[in-house]
């Protein structure tokens, strides 16, 4: 399939850089992530595992929150990250999507989204020369903001 040579090329660079073992995570069924990640391991000739068998969020969920970082483009499997506290890179696309971008902003991410996979290296070095400490601190900054939010409600009512 064609495409494929970015993210593969990408991976193959900071694999062996940082000691990765690479997993591939379909989390957007309805968006044929299995697919697309079954042709990038492919074209990766071997190099990632694919774990097609992961189904309920549950099991993402887990997934995620065992990983030593984690980079994707779904919102949810971004935020799954975050409650774990798992540093992580969102990927967006060149339009900026309303939803990924909108939380890049509010979480202060901006140094850790990227558009092209040809920056992924470089955002992966800031990635792994920021403490772990710092994104659950990100974490706890968003759900004070919640909580104060549904506070506020809460007087209204």
């Amino acid at each position: 399939m064609r495409g494929n040579e970015k993210p593969v090329a990408a991976l193959t660079r900071i694999a062996p850089r940082y000691d990765l073992q690479i997993v591939l995570l379909p989390v957007g069924w309805c968006h044929r992530d299995l697919d697309t990640l079954r042709a990038v391991q492919e074209a990766g000739a071997g190099r990632f595992t694919l774990l097609e068998d992961v189904g309920s969020p549950v099991e993402v969920g887990a997934v995620i929150g065992a990983c030593d970082c984690f980079v994707g483009s779904s919102l949810h499997a971004n935020l799954t990250a975050l409650s774990f506290g798992v540093p992580h890179i969102v990927i967006n696309n060149p339009l900026h999507a309303a939803k990924p971008e909108g939380y890049v902003q509010l979480a202060g991410l901006e140094d850790f989204r990227i558009i092209d996979l040809g920056n992924l290296q470089a955002c992966f070095e800031r990635l792994t020369s920021t403490p772990r400490e710092g994104w659950t601190a990100v974490g706890q900054r968003l759900k004070g903001r919640v909580y104060e939010h549904f506070d506020r409600l809460a007087d209204l009512i």
